[in-house]
């Protein structure tokens, strides 16, 4: 007897990729950078080459955003080096001050 297995939709291959996100996070900030673009679109309307660099610079943040979501946090703390244990021996010298 043969069993007939369907591929995966598109969504859900993609699924795990989002799964770390924090959506209404994402709305807001997409909502913002739409905002920013419609204001820098307003103000650098003769100066057309203005705009284009904003909204390059934002795609490219973007991207960025997303590809760092992807690291583990535990694969930041190791790139992140010594620096976590030098603040923690700061603050046990006394010569950090965390006070909020």
């Amino acid at each position: 007897m043969t069993k007939v297995f369907d591929p995966p939709t598109r969504w859900q291959r993609w699924m795990p990729v989002f799964e770390g996100f924090d959506m209404p996070l994402m709305g807001v900030v997409l909502v913002l950078s739409a905002l920013g673009l419609v204001v820098m679109y307003s103000v650098g309307f003769d100066h057309g080459t203005r705009f284009v660099t904003h909204a390059r610079n934002l795609a490219l943040a973007l991207v960025v955003l997303f590809v760092v979501a992807q690291i583990p946090p535990q694969q930041l703390m190791t790139l992140a080096g010594g620096v976590p244990e030098v603040m923690l021996h700061l603050r046990n010298l006394g010569l950090l001050h965390l006070d909020a």
